[in-house]
């Protein structure tokens, strides 16, 4: 059987066929895995110091994750190395209380991302008084983070008089939809809540969304005390410049191609933007939704 040196004294013997990640974790060793040793991360690598003839070449999802990261050849994620003879390693990401940490609990979805913004509030902000501020977001946020719920969404951060809201279903275009339907729903909520601000603060309520669809990985982010959901890809990113166009356009709600795709028959469209968002490349194509398509 091989033999897996992990320093320090530690060496186990593996039988054929298990990997170096399965003979930590079976060996009670603190070893990081957060993906749970599906090669979607780099947490559970290992460096070889000795025995690299007795490491397989990398498969390809290994070597694609790796090569992202720009790691040498000497290391492997432990998850996908499985040694045919002995071999000797260093776990790069060997943390005390890792097993403490929220990070394997995570999942990796598609999903769909919306970022909302109410138009011209920095310059509101600055000439009241911070409480009436704050007084003014909070009531706003009543209405809207109700809307989210009602529409199976889940708020993951407030930003400012911004908000960034999630939306996974098993099904894709349930997912899309309920997303699309929350924007719909939202911009009819903030119409009626022009009123209250502008006869209280004399401040018209104006708003702009942005979704766009894509991978991401949903779980908990913070430190031992305080954490939240959060979600980790660059969907959200997107979802934050297509929000940003939508100032740029003129209109109040943009939706991506995918998003569009997936519910082209369930909603009507209005202008298409060829738009260069920023920190992206390319021309990306965005379509303004105007409502719920006609029977």
């Amino acid at each position: 059987m091989p033999l897996i040196d992990f320093g320090d004294g530690l060496v186990i013997d593996v039988p054929q066929g298990m990997s170096v990640l399965d003979a930590s974790i079976q060996h009670g060793l603190q070893h990081m895995h957060a993906c749970g040793g599906q090669a979607r991360c780099t947490t559970c690598r290992v460096e070889v110091l000795a025995g690299q003839e007795n490491c397989p070449p990398r498969a390809e999802a290994e070597a694609q994750v790796l090569k992202i990261s720009r790691f040498g050849e000497d290391v492997r994620l432990a998850c996908q190395l499985v040694p045919h003879g002995d071999v000797t390693v260093r776990r790069l990401l060997a943390q005390k209380g890792a097993e403490l940490r929220p990070e394997g609990l995570a999942r990796e979805r598609e999903v769909a991302i919306l970022f909302s913004d109410i138009r011209g509030f920095t310059n509101f902000a600055q000439q009241r008084l911070a409480f009436d501020v704050l007084h003014l977001l909070n009531r706003y946020f009543d209405r809207m983070g109700t809307v989210v719920e009602l529409n199976h969404g889940q708020v993951i951060a407030f930003l400012g008089d911004g908000m960034a809201c999630l939306f996974e279903d098993l099904d894709r275009r349930h997912a899309a939809e309920h997303a699309v339907n929350c924007a719909l729903q939202m911009l009819a909520t903030a119409e009626a809540f022009d009123a209250f601000s502008q006869e209280q603060f004399e401040f018209p309520l104006r708003i702009g969304i942005g979704i766009a669809w894509g991978h991401a990985v949903i779980g908990q982010v913070g430190y031992y005390n305080k954490s939240s959901l959060n979600v980790i890809g660059d969907v959200v990113n997107t979802a934050s410049r297509v929000q940003d166009a939508v100032k740029e356009t003129g209109t109040r709600f943009l939706v991506t191609d995918d998003v569009k795709t997936l519910l082209d028959d369930s909603f009507a469209f209005g202008g298409q933007f060829g738009v260069e968002l920023k920190g992206k490349d390319g021309v990306h194509q965005l379509h303004e939704v105007l409502g719920k398509a006609s029977p």
